[in-house]
């Protein structure tokens, strides 16, 4: 819990902070210091959450005035302090003072997490540090007032250190020098449009700036001028910006600043393009010469900045236009003399999934080592961007993030299953990487379909088609080498956190793993009403709505913050494979509130439905629906909508534990040499075909995401239609790293559609249900036999919902027949019995 203390004494003397004295040592934990009026001391030495695994918060209010020689906030390993500043704060040394670190505010020490919120008021300081040594994090808002800095800023002094310095509305800092991410440095500029005139947060630097952390722009959908001036230079700068994040919803910026002396960092409108996103390497400055890509004179960090490039005889370097037939194109300078980079132009008709689909390039002129080329797209709308791609280094052997979402079926916005879906760190992947449109489960269940992806064989082959019994319990698995497994043969260091095996993590296979090596995710925190819908009676934890938690306390917050640390704190010295399970949107679907409100329940979308959609199933499939009362409890109880609107925001939840994920990533110095693999175990059905949960043969509950970003080979937004199975997860991955094959494996290596995913592919998915209940997915139609006999078909050119079963019409004997060939010859009996 955080205490503010705030005491009063007599209105002649105020104590608003307990006085820390010479008895109690410079480094005695304090939750406070004393001021009343008189000059700061050698014992003003003021620690925030100065011990261990302490929690503190103080406050300094309007009207009140604080003085220290020196302030550490989150200064100890597991200790969290937070000072929230609205007065005036001073922390100054001189030449008679004792303390070590006179002047200095350290937010973030020693493995310690420290926030300073400013909300207005001034802040006076010789030296400022966010995140100094080891695993430790600091951040400082300025929510406005004015943050003065005599000597110097620094964001992250040394390795695996997080910081963050936050400006908005008219927050102000001025400091002689500025050096930003020799850690994990950040600096945020959020302009809001509260005010009118819209006021402008700034950092003024007067002397030396070494920039090498990240920038991020939000800006207000709103009238805003033609320039914004973020960092104010009156001095000499080295460096740039690692990564460039601008968001604007109604006018695009592009980035004016590219390194060199005097430069400010300011945002031009520009008319040309839309929008953009750009990725660039971390340079290391102490070791690597400054180069010049632009020829301009000017030393620039690595890489490319929109605007910078070598003028032409074309005009600007950047230029949006429509051609005589009314298509949208983009014309740009590309440079040939990088082999490392390249940039990939992408599309979009609403702005949010982007692919390179669709798109025609051509070469306009070329001169030196520049060469311009246009991009046009096929149809008359749209917006464009580019995607600066950083290619693999040469020679070293590639990471992998594996991260499996549990229940997570094909209503994201990028296979745009459901109009009022939110994913925009989905969105965000599918951008860098290959989108599989079609992508299908080897089974309906957790167990064996995790199983079945990471040992690589189908349930038919190893009798695992229930959640009951671990993979070695089958004779077929006894001595199966799974995926993890495989990687560390290959001289991987091998981790995972979250549920990615059913059962548990299997000990033998993990150097580390969260929450231990023998529980495979955190518990999550319950309501106290349960259940929450009123349906009682239920087969598991049939239930949904708000718990009352925040969010750090779920689960899926905690995994993904350990897989982040651990892209982190990852070194170059061996490769790494890691492993991360994220629960939700698992049942039951509870979340925090905040995360239900992007929705109203009464305004959710219900799936798209058949009357009497039932009607023409056979016995074998109503002996399934029949097994659940979940259709009629959920009517009983008018829960249809909130149950979906549930579902949208533990999606949503489980997107934002993966963009925290996906951040770390780009924020560490792995990025451009690992490749990320997105999916699921299988989908989820809310009321088609009365169903509920999984366990049908059904495409709602076969088909799941697929995204794979596999730097240097597959391209950042491509997509591709062909069928695929989990089951080829292995072989690809295999391939990939170039590891050693596995030749029991049931799935066919995707390499060919990663290089190329316009190829056509012959397999068809298989998926199992029960014990001889399979179905055969190509991309035209669905066949599924049950275990009697029975049959279903549906023709998916013209029946995507598969409202129509066409099993008994004579005309599809002869189709029927070729697609029952690939049903499973022989069936392993279920292990541990029926």
């Amino acid at each position: 819990m955080l205490f503010v203390l705030l005491i009063l004494l007599s209105p002649q003397e105020r104590e608003v902070f307990r006085p820390v004295s010479r008895a109690d040592s410079q480094w005695t934990a304090a939750s406070s210091w004393k001021q009343i009026n008189r000059p700061p001391t050698a014992v003003d030495r003021v620690r925030i959450s100065g011990s261990s695994g302490e929690s503190r918060s103080v406050v300094i209010d309007r009207n009140e005035e604080a003085e220290a020689v020196s302030l550490f906030v989150g200064a100890m390993p597991d200790g969290y302090g937070v000072l929230t500043v609205s007065g005036s704060l001073k922390v100054t040394g001189s030449d008679e003072t004792t303390d070590a670190q006179p002047g200095r505010i350290t937010i973030g020490r020693n493995n310690g997490s420290g926030h300073l919120v400013q909300n207005g008021g001034s802040v006076l300081a010789d030296s400022v540090r966010l995140g100094v040594n080891k695993q430790s994090h600091g951040e400082w808002l300025l929510e406005g007032g004015h943050l003065n800095v005599a000597k110097g800023l620094n964001l992250t002094a040394g390795p695996n250190t997080t910081g963050l310095l936050e400006l908005r509305s008219n927050a102000s800092v001025e400091t002689k020098r500025l050096l930003v991410g020799r850690g994990n440095a950040r600096v945020r500029f959020e302009i809001s449009e509260n005010d009118n005139p819209i006021e402008m947060p700034i950092v003024r630097v007067t002397g030396r700036s070494e920039l090498a952390g990240s920038l991020r722009v939000s800006l207000p959908d709103a009238s805003l001028p033609d320039e914004i001036v973020l960092i104010r230079n009156d001095g000499t700068t080295s460096g740039g910006f690692r990564r460039v994040r601008i968001s604007s919803p109604g006018t695009h910026y592009e980035l004016t600043y590219s390194g060199g002396d005097g430069n400010d960092v300011a945002l031009r409108k520009s008319e040309h393009v839309t929008s953009f996103e750009e990725w660039q390497a971390t340079y290391n400055l102490a070791s690597n010469p400054l180069d010049d890509p632009d020829k301009d004179g000017t030393p620039n960090v690595g890489e490319y900045k929109l605007g910078c490039c070598a003028r032409t005889d074309e005009g600007p370097a950047f230029r949006q236009g429509t051609s005589p037939t009314g298509l949208s194109f983009i014309q740009f300078v590309e440079r040939t003399d990088r082999s490392d980079v390249r940039t990939v132009p992408q599309w979009s008709e609403d702005g949010r999934v982007w692919n390179s689909e669709g798109l025609a390039t051509q070469i306009v002129s070329q001169r030196d080592d520049t060469q311009v080329v246009r991009v046009t797209a096929n149809k008359p709308v749209g917006q464009f961007r580019l995607v600066f791609e950083m290619l693999p280094d040469e020679n070293t052997r590639p990471n992998v993030l594996f991260v499996t979402v549990d229940d997570l079926n094909d209503w994201i916005e990028p296979l745009g299953g459901h109009p009022q879906c939110l994913t925009p760190n989905l969105n965000r992947i599918a951008a860098r990487g290959l989108l599989f449109t079609q992508a299908h489960a080897p089974a309906v269940l957790c167990n064996p379909s995790r199983v079945a992806i990471l040992t690589g064989r189908r349930p038919s082959n190893t009798g695992v088609y229930d959640n009951k019994p671990d993979l070695r319990d089958s004779p077929v698995l006894k001595d199966a080498v799974t995926i993890p497994q495989n990687f560390k043969a290959a001289g991987y260091h091998i981790s995972g956190g979250g549920k990615v095996f059913h059962r548990n993590p299997q000990i033998n296979h993990w150097d580390d793993y969260f929450p231990s090596l023998t529980k495979n995710r955190p518990n999550d925190p319950e309501p106290d009403n349960i259940p929450l819908n009123g349906i009682t009676g239920s087969h598991g934890r049939f239930d949904w709505g708000a718990v009352e938690a925040t969010n750090e306390e779920m689960g899926d917050y905690q995994v993904a913050s350990w897989i982040a640390e651990r892209l982190t704190s990852a070194t170059s010295d061996e490769p790494f494979f890691l492993a991360c399970g994220i629960f939700r949107p698992h049942l039951p679907f509870y979340v925090p509130p905040e995360h239900l409100r992007h929705w109203n329940t009464s305004e959710v979308v219900f799936p798209t439905m058949l009357a009497h959609d039932i009607d023409d199933l056979p016995e074998a499939a109503h002996e399934r629906l029949n097994l659940h009362t979940d259709h009629q409890s959920v009517l009983n109880n008018n829960q249809w909508q909130k149950a979906i609107h549930a579902y949208l925001a533990s999606i949503y939840f489980a997107d934002q534990q993966l963009g925290r994920v996906i951040d770390a990533l780009e924020s560490s110095p792995h990025l451009r040499n690992t490749i990320v693999v997105i999916t699921s175990d299988h989908g989820w059905q809310f009321g088609e075909k009365t169903a509920w949960r999984k366990n049908t043969l059904w495409d709602r509950a076969t088909r799941v995401p697929l995204i794979i970003a596999a730097p240097g080979i597959t391209t950042p937004g491509s997509r591709c239609d062909e069928v695929v199975s989990l089951l080829d997860v292995y072989p690809t991955l295999n391939e990939l790293c170039e590891l050693d094959k596995v030749t029991t494996l049931d799935g066919q290596s995707l390499m060919p559609l990663l290089r190329d995913p316009k190829l056509t592919r012959l397999e068809p998915a298989i998926t199992t249900q029960i014990f001889k209940s399979h179905s055969v997915r190509t991309k035209e139609w669905r066949y599924i036999r049950y275990y009697n006999g029975d049959e279903e078909l549906y023709d998916h050119r013209e029946d995507s919902n598969e409202w129509h079963n066409l099993a008994g019409d004579t005309q599809y004997a002869e189709v029927i027949q070729e697609l029952r060939e690939w049903i499973p010859k022989t069936d392993h009996a279920q292990v541990g019995g029926p």
